[in-house]
């Protein structure tokens, strides 16, 4: 049996905002809105996949594996972008690690790049 496309559990809520048709007769849209804006800045799902605390998160993977900001910088970028950075993106995103807690600055690195118009759009 296929899964009912109106099934979702906790995604339910995130997958609609984001246009999700079913397989019958309401196909996918793909028009952007405020709202999918918002639920990547404030769905608990989405937070709670960025923190250090979650081990199963990139950020947790990430740190376990190494300290070094550049390291960290490529990781993330390649593992939400799919591409490494540039060398502008990660010098900022070095200087930008450096600057504090490195396990807060880490969550906020790859929370900012989830929100970045090409994890949307790649």
């Amino acid at each position: 049996l296929l899964p009912d496309p109106t099934e979702g559990g906790n995604y339910r809520a995130l997958l609609n905002n984001f246009g999700r048709g079913n397989r019958d007769d309401d196909p996918r849209t793909y028009d952007s809105s405020i709202v999918q804006a918002l639920s990547l800045l404030n769905d608990a799902n989405i937070v709670s996949r960025v923190r250090n605390s979650n081990p199963a998160s990139t950020v947790a993977k990430t740190l376990v594996a190494t300290k070094d900001p550049g390291a960290i910088a490529d990781a993330l970028y390649l593992a939400t972008l799919s591409r490494y950075p540039d060398v502008g993106e990660r010098n900022t995103a070095i200087a930008y690690l450096k600057s504090g807690d490195l396990t807060k600055k880490t969550e906020d690195l790859q929370f900012a790049l989830l929100n970045k118009l090409e994890f949307l759009f790649n």
